[in-house]
């Protein structure tokens, strides 16, 4: 395993992970305190009905394609391969915005369709969307530097041209012309690898079956992803919308953390099973999973403890109840990111997509009775519990799938040293903010204080993981 470059790749995928959401959530306090929590409910119920046409836009093909491209990428059928993708991809589009316009469109709530017009620009973008050939290339640096600079201009069009008392188009044209600039960036080093001229040889048919295989999970992947917005939107109406999104959006920024290594560890592991070198993998794998635990507890207990804080110093008043959002979801980062550990690094490369379906489904019934249960009753914090409850189901009958048909372990003895290490952060809460309400500069200080604490008893507890990061560290900065 070549950990330098590994680790340059983290780093650079970070980055990107970190631009994609992180940047927009800086903004957010900015575009929320503006548009207000209804506007933004609007944009979020509208947006979570045309996400249903993008993904059949694209179908399954990003996990397949990037997964075949991993596999190929050193081949000299590569660009026949991803041709025959990209072509496939454009017929699926096509499709979607015909299906988009002609079933949907003209049938739909008069006071939505001007965002739904906007929002169909991101279904357009579709055409050009190859990010799975910079997944399964390994171009993280490219994806990076692309990110940064969308970004920034996304977070220039948001202070500019969105202002106190707007209504949500201006937010959701400059997030519909983001998806699309990403897009034809993409499209300028994938274009020499296109083949047209070689359409006699090329063979789309044969991408079909595991095509459709992986649509199917996309379908259940989205429904179970965008079915706590829309429950929530036609049960209590896009206020209540607006209070579990933010807290959702705001919990996801977090979750980047750990999808960042898990993008690179992909294609890698899935290179390593095609050549049937099963110890490399399950290095990765242990890495990856020891890495979740280390980070993931001590944020969600600080989330925990800080989270009506942080809605309070950066959102108006009236957005108070995303608090108790926010605190519920906090939970969902380390199932979230165990569950895509569990499908990228074990079961996707295996072949098993059919598994992966049957455990989404299951999601989807679980979490569809759980919101026709809590939302009318509870409002957003239903909607978050019943959120956190499926992560919970999913990732426990994963780990028990893996276990029975793999005999694969990822839960281990010496994690519990970051089960033992994260209530050292509750010291600086109960000597200092428990009784009184703290500003964002002595949060940032409380943070600091509590991140020292961590790590230290992480470094007393000899965690291997901390213990050598920390030892690499300081032999770089001596030499």
């Amino acid at each position: 395993m070549d950990k330098k470059r590994l680790f340059s790749d983290y780093i650079f995928n970070l980055i990107r992970m970190i631009l994609n959401i992180g940047l927009p959530v800086i903004v957010l306090p900015y575009v929320m305190n503006r548009i207000g929590p209804e506007n933004y409910g609007i944009f979020s119920y509208t947006n979570s009905v045309v996400s249903y046409f993008c993904m059949i836009a694209v179908l399954g093909i990003p996990e397949y394609a990037a997964r075949v491209v991993a596999r190929e990428r050193l081949s000299e059928s590569l660009d026949h391969t991803v041709t025959e993708i990209f072509l496939f991809q454009f017929l699926s589009v096509s499709v979607a915005l015909v299906s988009f316009f002609l079933f949907f469109f003209p049938f739909a709530a008069p006071e939505y369709k001007k965002a739904y017009m906007v929002l169909s620009i991101m279904i357009f973008s579709g055409y050009l969307n190859v990010e799975w050939f910079y997944v399964g290339t390994q171009k993280f640096k490219f994806m990076a530097v692309r990110g940064m600079s969308i970004k920034i201009l996304n977070v220039a069009a948001m202070f500019l041209f969105i202002t106190r008392g707007d209504d949500y188009f201006h937010y959701t044209l400059i997030t519909s012309l983001t998806t699309l600039g990403n897009s034809v960036v993409n499209m300028g080093g994938f274009i020499p690898r296109i083949q047209l001229g070689k359409w006699r040889s090329l063979n789309l048919k044969r991408h079909f079956k595991p095509v459709m295989v992986l649509f199917s999970l996309s379908v259940a992947g989205l429904i179970n992803a965008s079915i706590d917005k829309t429950l929530t939107g036609l049960l209590v109406g896009p206020l209540y919308v607006g209070f579990y999104a933010l807290g959702f959006r705001l919990s996801r920024i977090v979750l980047q953390l750990f999808t960042a290594l898990n993008n690179i560890i992909y294609p890698r592991v899935t290179s390593y099973l095609a050549r049937k070198d099963e110890a490399q993998s399950a290095k990765l794998i242990t890495f990856n999973m020891d890495y979740i635990f280390m980070l993931s507890l001590p944020i969600v207990l600080g989330i925990v403890l800080y989270g009506q804080d942080i809605i309070r110093m950066l959102f108006d008043p009236e957005m108070a109840p995303a608090g108790t959002s926010l605190m519920i979801l906090s939970f969902i980062v380390p199932f979230q990111a165990i569950k895509r550990l569990v499908r990228q690094q074990i079961l996707l490369p295996r072949d098993k997509d059919k598994i992966i379906l049957y455990i989404t489904i299951g999601g989807i019934v679980v979490n569809v009775i759980l919101n026709l249960f809590l939302v009318p009753r509870y409002f957003h914090m239903g909607a978050a519990v019943a959120t956190l409850i499926m992560e919970a189901a999913d990732v426990i009958f994963s780990l028990w799938y893996i276990k029975r048909v793999f005999n694969v372990r990822i839960l281990k003895l010496t994690q519990l040293k970051y089960f033992l290490a994260t209530p050292l952060i509750l010291i600086p809460y109960y000597l200092y903010s428990i009784k009184r309400e703290i500003s964002l500069w002595e949060l940032l200080v409380i943070v600091m204080v509590s991140s020292i604490l961590y790590f230290t008893g992480l470094l007393i507890l000899r965690d291997d993981l901390f213990y050598k990061i920390t030892r690499k560290l300081i032999k770089k900065i001596l030499s």
